[in-house]
């Protein structure tokens, strides 16, 4: 066995880069998805955190499952 050396470092870094990418894509297209949970008709494609905040926002949850829809994605 050799010793690691910084070479050995660089597929896992990249690894963890491509399943951080992986999963923004995911929460981002996961998006509108939840939003129609809470209005009608749902949330537009190109939407932005913003957007989303403020939509999130214009919506008063009613019972326990959307408030606990609500608190999910920020778990």
């Amino acid at each position: 066995m050799q010793p690691e050396n910084r070479m050995d470092a660089l597929p896992l870094l990249d690894e963890q880069r491509s399943n951080l990418a992986q999963a923004q894509v995911r929460a981002v297209n996961r998006l509108p998805a939840l939003l129609r949970a809470f209005l009608s008709g749902g949330g537009p494609r190109d939407l932005s955190a913003a957007k989303a905040e403020r939509l999130q926002e214009s919506v008063a949850p009613v019972g326990t499952a959307e408030l606990t829809r609500r608190a999910l994605p920020q778990l």
